[in-house]
């Protein structure tokens, strides 16, 4: 009996921790039956639903392991839950220019296809061509399409704005076309009204607040049910009624916390957890006390602070006699405490945010943090595989620095024979460093990459690795080079368009125009839906002075609204003297133009065919010192239109 129990015991985990439940531990998941049968009834029956609650409330965990056996009855087709950010295994200079949140999100839609080929593509344009389940009589299925943490659409650096008001507007395209398609976006609470002054549709709000009495003596007890284990009479209940502090309501993070330190902590041969057996293994304000310290501790680590002193200033400000107290990130900055320290604890379900101000996610938080001790503060413990994910949702974040610090975590903590772990490393490393327009560090971690997946034997990722080697290179101007780097990688992917595609950019870029337009027919002609290389020529043929062709290449690339595609296609309205629609065009690409030289150059052209010269002399020679470099070719117009088509002497 006791070899069973010990098993059955060692062999299921029924609680999660910290983390969120996945799809495949929904047969643990517990407490939500209401709330899922509510929400799926909503979601099914209207177009836009917004699912909002504050940091831990189980937001994630419902729509991966509650919902999911709601949404089975009737035929529907359900996608697979969507993120804004999701790092491509592909490293960030080897892709085609893209929406970041719309291809993070396709890539989750669509886990077996290469990130190159969804790059582009708007969420319409995805979901037209996957092929959908129809039922008997041909009409296609609901689809259901569940979007995750939607908040992420608010982070990144600020050239992202534009990004995600272009991937609202595809959202509401979608929406308007496919009469089938019902949107599920779960957000934060604090990000509930921006992100409902965003739709182009109405959307109807769906709270979720925290635990019942009665949701959470379920989440306690159900999921041990056929583990050989079980609850003495009214230990549940101390457990429910130490969380909700009097409220009647629990924190679902915190509900999770003590019981997988309790199941984790009891010895194999435990039958009947008892109230002693919790008061000596793992009760519950010692339970918080371990997990504030872990909080505590990881966030002091990736943010280069004192744990000590963090600890410290969070009992002064938040419990003890200003138990409930609050905080503002200005006074946090104040005192020596920075504004992404506290974002971050929110991140690790140790605060809320209200109105602009932090507080303690529940009360028990509070008696807890009288009982850390420096054991609870020591180094935080977590995988090399989670910090280097970390990393990665910085990078997405714009947080550049805390990318790197997470990634030097990573490695501090990896095993240095892990060769694929470390190749990874080196090319999340490289996008940092590529992100920072360093293009020279970028190209040396790129390098070392490539030289680790050469050694695995990774014949795609070697090649990859080149074209993004090719494109710092070309950063550095250092076009010849580059050229060589991209013809390894064609010679490594024979055909592969997304390589030929680069491949015809290194040509345009050396001067070899009518070689490079030779090589993007080709690979327009292989791959049906044109991809990179039509915004590729349509570039071309605009610097050509080729405006029909120019525009209609790009009128067929929808996706790609970027300020070097707009002033493009500015210059070849401009050519064909549509003067009114040229303004228009470059002028939203200005907007949100940063330091692309050769963008800066075509909208240098426009204005001088609109007659403004001034204008023109002032974008050529911002063209010149841009982040993106310009072509030997490029650099002498843009010398000609800031010296001599203005009047100025050199």
């Amino acid at each position: 009996m006791t070899v069973n129990v010990m098993a059955n015991a060692m062999d299921r985990y029924p609680y999660v921790g910290v983390r969120p439940y996945s799809a495949e531990e929904e047969g643990c998941f517990f407490g939500r039956a209401r709330e899922a049968a509510e929400l799926v009834d909503l979601w099914r029956a209207e177009r836009l639903v917004v699912l909002h609650g504050g940091a831990g409330s189980g937001k994630t965990s419902l729509l991966h392991a509650g919902l999911p056996p709601w949404t089975g009855g009737g035929a529907v087709d359900v996608l697979p839950i969507g993120r804004f950010v999701n790092r491509s295994p592909l490293p960030v200079a080897a892709l085609p220019e893209h929406n970041p949140y719309t291809l993070a999100l396709l890539t989750l839609w669509s886990p077996g296809e290469p990130a190159n080929r969804l790059a582009g593509l708007t969420v319409l344009e995805f979901l037209r061509r996957r092929p959908a389940p129809r039922d008997r009589f041909g009409h296609p299925l609901l689809t259901l399409a569940a979007i995750d943490q939607a908040e992420e659409l608010y982070g990144g650096p600020p050239e992202h704005a534009g990004h995600r008001e272009a991937f609202l507007a595809e959202l509401a395209e979608a929406l308007s076309e496919l009469d089938h398609l019902h949107v599920l976006l779960a957000v934060r609470d604090e990000y509930l009204p921006e992100l409902m002054s965003g739709q182009a549709r109405p959307a109807l709000p769906f709270p979720l607040g925290p635990l019942t009495r009665d949701g959470a003596l379920e989440a306690v007890a159900r999921p041990i049910e056929g583990t050989g284990r079980w609850f003495a009479d009214r230990v549940a209940e101390n457990i429910v009624d130490d969380l909700s502090a009097g409220t009647g309501f629990v924190e679902p993070t915190l509900l999770q916390v003590v019981c997988s330190r309790l199941w984790n902590a009891l010895p194999d041969d435990v039958e009947t957890i008892t109230a002693d057996d919790l008061a000596r293994y793992a009760s519950v304000d010692r339970s918080l006390a371990a997990f504030c310290g872990s909080a505590v501790a990881g966030a002091a680590e990736e943010h280069d602070v004192s744990a000590l002193q963090l600890a410290a200033w969070l009992q002064r400000n938040l419990t003890g006699v200003r138990a409930g107290g609050a905080v503002s990130e200005g006074a946090a900055e104040a005192e020596g405490v920075p504004s992404r320290v506290l974002r971050d604890l929110e991140d690790r379900h140790l605060l809320t945010v209200e109105a602009g101000a932090y507080r303690l996610l529940a009360a028990p938080l509070a008696r807890a943090f009288e009982r850390i001790d420096g054991k609870d503060l020591d180094a935080w413990a977590v995988e090399p595989r989670d910090r280097l994910d970390a990393a990665g949702a910085a990078l997405a974040d714009g947080e550049l620095a805390l990318a790197e610090r997470r990634l030097e975590l990573a490695l501090r903590v990896s095993d240095e024979w892990d060769l694929r772990f470390r190749a990874e490393a080196e090319s999340l490393g490289g996008d940092i460093a590529f992100a920072r327009n360093e293009p020279a560090r970028a190209e040396q971690h790129y390098r070392a990459a490539a030289s680790l997946y050469e050694t695995l034997q990774n014949t795609r990722a070697v090649a990859v690795l080149l074209v993004a080697i090719g494109r710092s290179l070309v950063a550095q101007g250092r076009a010849a080079e580059a050229m060589d780097s991209v013809r390894a990688a064609a010679d490594r992917l024979p055909g592969d368009t997304f390589v030929h595609t680069e491949l015809a950019h290194v040509l345009w870029r050396l001067g070899q125009n009518r070689t490079s337009l030779t090589v993007l027919r080709e690979v327009i002609a292989t791959d049906v839906s044109g991809g990179d290389a039509l915004r590729v020529r349509g570039e071309l043929l605009a610097e050509l002075g080729e405006a029909e062709p120019a525009l209609r290449d790009l009128d067929r690339v929808r996706g790609h609204q970027s300020s070097r595609v707009r002033a493009a296609r500015a210059l070849a309205l401009a050519t064909l003297g549509r003067l009114p629609e040229a303004r228009a065009e470059v002028g939203m690409a200005l907007a949100s133009v940063g330091s692309d030289g050769p963008a800066l150059l075509w909208a240098a052209r426009v204005k001088a065919m609109d007659g403004d010269p001034a204008a023109a002399m002032d974008l050529a020679e911002r063209s010149l010192s841009a982040h993106t470099p310009l072509s030997a070719s490029q650099r002498d117009m843009a010398l000609r239109f800031s010296a001599v088509e203005t009047g100025r002497d050199d």
